[in-house]
């Protein structure tokens, strides 16, 4: 897998600084947990109103923990499937800046199914790690430095995931 290098001058001593963060700041209480078994019950149901719904809390939660500017969510059918001669990719979620808005589709591209938890909660997560960096508000706790490469969103994504989901199975 490619990933961005390292900047040769500007800004590597932030980049080294957050690529050896290996910690993250969680709530204590367990309600991301709480909230992540309902997101999973919802996407077991297969029923998009309350797959928003529970995610929509599972964002507002986050957003009021690390201190996050709120976001708009849309939960979305199917996946974009775009087909080339010798290829074909999927979009599993999207977010724009601009309208600071996480979309995120429940359904795969091909055979219409419901998207397996894990895919789900994967997909909004890293959406709403690419919203807290672009905000700018979590540089101290999910990106440490603007400077961050693919490698470290990558870590903390996984250990953002970690956190919220792997004690909810």
């Amino acid at each position: 897998m490619l990933t961005d290098a390292p900047p040769r001058k500007a800004n590597r001593a932030g980049f080294l600084e957050s690529d050896q963060t290996r910690t993250l700041d969680l709530p204590q209480d367990g309600s991301l947990l709480t909230i992540t078994k309902s997101i999973e019950s919802a996407i077991r149901r297969g029923r998009s109103t309350d797959v928003r719904r529970t995610c929509a809390e599972f964002l507002d939660a986050t957003s009021e923990f690390y201190k996050v500017p709120a976001c708009g969510f849309r939960v979305l059918a199917a996946r974009p499937l775009r087909v080339r001669e010798r290829w074909a990719t999927e979009l599993f979620g999207d977010y724009t800046p601009e309208t600071m808005l996480i979309r995120v589709w429940m359904r795969t591209a091909v055979r219409k199914e419901v998207t397996s938890f894990g895919t789900f909660l994967s997909t909004l997560c890293h959406e709403f790690c690419h919203q807290s960096r672009l905000s700018g508000a979590l540089a101290d706790r999910l990106a440490a430095h603007e400077s961050f490469g693919k490698d470290q969103c990558r870590f903390r994504l996984t250990d953002f995931l970690f956190a919220v989901a792997v004690e909810a199975d």
